[in-house]
C-alpha cells in the first residue's frame, strides 16, 4: 500500500500489472524455497549439485542470481521450522490458519482473516528466539524498516507464544550475503498491533475512496512499478519514461552490458 494508486489499480480494479522484476522475484522465490526443503531433508548446510537441479530450467538471469546464493549462503538446516509459511489472524489478533505451502495452494479463503502473511524461512536459533528470512532480487538495497518488517514479526510471534525475540531479515541475494535486518521483542507486540490496525483501516479506506481522489505516492517503490511508463502521472516528471523507441533499446542494451559488471 505504498502507492493509493498502484494499491487501486491492482487490488480494487483487479488489473494484471505484472512486471519482469515481480515475474523474476517470484521464479527465485520458488527455487530457493525448493532449495531450502532440500536442505532440511538432507540435512546439509549447501547441496551444490541440487541447485545445479533447480535452476536447469530457470531463466538466465535468476540462474546467475540463485547459483551466487548457493555459493555464498549456509545455514544449519536443523534449525529450519518452514519455508513460505503461511500466517493468518482475526480482527482480535487471534490465529485463524497458519500452515505452509503445501497446504496453501488448494485454500478457499477463510472467513475472518484480517492481517496475513507468507514468510519466506523461519529458522529457530532456541525455543524463544526465531529469524524471517525474506528474499528481495531487485537492485536497491532498503533498510528494514518497511511494514512487512513489522507485520511478519508480530505474525510468528502470535503463532509461537513461546517466542520473546524475532529478528527479521532482508537477505538481497544478488549480492550474495548482503542483509539488513531489525529485531523485535514480546515487548514490542501491543505496539505492532496497534500498527497493524491503523495499516488495516488505512486499506479499507483505499477501497471506499473514488478513484478520482487517489494520487500517485513517489517513493522506493516505484523502482518496480509496473505503471510509471504507463497509467501513472509520475511518468511526465520520469525521465525514463519519456525515451524515444531507439533510445529505449539503447538504455536497454546498456543495461544489459552493466549488469554483467
Amino acid at each position: 500500500m505504498a502507492c493509493s494508486l498502484l494499491y487501486q489499480v491492482k487490488h480494487v480494479q483487479g488489473v494484471r500489472t505484472e512486471s519482469e522484476a515481480s515475474r523474476r522475484g517470484s521464479e527465485i522465490h520458488r527455487v530457493i524455497a525448493q532449495y531450502m526443503d532440500a536442505l532440511q531433508i538432507e540435512r546439509v548446510k549447501t547441496d551444490y549439485g541440487k541447485m545445479a537441479e533447480l535452476v536447469a530450467d530457470a531463466s538466465p538471469e535468476a540462474r546467475e542470481v540463485l547459483e551466487r546464493f548457493c555459493e555464498s549462503w549456509f545455514i544449519d538446516s536443523e534449525k529450519i521450522y518452514d519455508t513460505e509459511l503461511y500466517i493468518a489472524v482475526d480482527d482480535d489478533f487471534k490465529i485463524v490458519v497458519a500452515h505452509g505451502k503445501s497446504e496453501r495452494k488448494d485454500d478457499e479463503d477463510k472467513p475472518g482473516v484480517v492481517h496475513e502473511g507468507t514468510l519466506d524461512l523461519v529458522v529457530m536459533e532456541s525455543e524463544v528466539e526465531a529469524t524471517i528470512y525474506d528474499w528481495k532480487s531487485y537492485y536497491q538495497i532498503v533498510d528494514a524498516d518497511t511494514f512487512q518488517s513489522k507485520i511478519y514479526p508480530l505474525l510468528l510471534m502470535l503463532l509461537n507464544p513461546k517466542l520473546e525475540k524475532v529478528r527479521f531479515v532482508l537477505s538481497f541475494v544478488r549480492y550474495g550475503d548482503a542483509k539488513r535486518d531489525v529485531v523485535w521483542t514480546r515487548d514490542d507486540v501491543p505496539k505492532l498491533k496497534e500498527l497493524a490496525r491503523h495499516e488495516r483501516a488505512r486499506q479499507i479506506d483505499l477501497h471506499t475512496k473514488p478513484v478520482s481522489r487517489l494520487k500517485p505516492t513517489p517513493g522506493r517503490h516505484c523502482t518496480w512499478c509496473p505503471l510509471l511508463t504507463t497509467d501513472c502521472p509520475m511518468k511526465k516528471v520520469n525521465p525514463y519514461g519519456n525515451l524515444e523507441l531507439s533510445e529505449r533499446v539503447a538504455l536497454a542494451a546498456w543495461m544489459s552490458a552493466a549488469k554483467k559488471e
